[in-house]
């Protein structure tokens, strides 16, 4: 678990502002997560990160950002390890000069790990 601000980050953005489809923000965000593991072979984790962001260049506008993650792996070996992670952002974006957007962005990423032990 944790909490904090960040300082920079570019958020998509549907009104180009400055020749730019994204804005500058800064906010504060939180996050949040638990993982399992069985028999250092399967591993299984869940995340949650959540940002409320203001734009400080770009369209007069703040945003709401949610990302739910879950991991599964299996470890052949010690050093070796296929996974999948599936995910959802959610972006709520509140103008000040144009319509609100809800945007909703799913994704799968596939991955392979290998560990070095010095």
């Amino acid at each position: 678990m944790g909490l904090g601000p960040t300082l920079l980050a570019a958020v998509p953005n549907t009104y180009n502002s400055n020749g730019r489809n994204y804005d500058y923000t800064s906010g504060f965000g939180i996050n949040g997560g638990a993982g399992l593991n069985l028999g250092n072979k399967f591993y299984y984790s869940v995340d949650y990160r959540g940002a409320w962001l203001y734009t400080i260049n770009g369209n007069k506008s703040h945003y709401f950002l949610h990302t739910v993650t879950s991991e599964l792996r299996y470890a052949f070996n010690k050093q070796f390890s296929l996974a999948a992670e599936p995910g959802y952002l959610f972006l709520r974006g509140k103008y000040d000069e144009h319509p609100d957007v809800n945007k909703r962005y799913p994704y799968l990423r596939v991955s392979t790990h290998y560990a070095v032990d010095f």
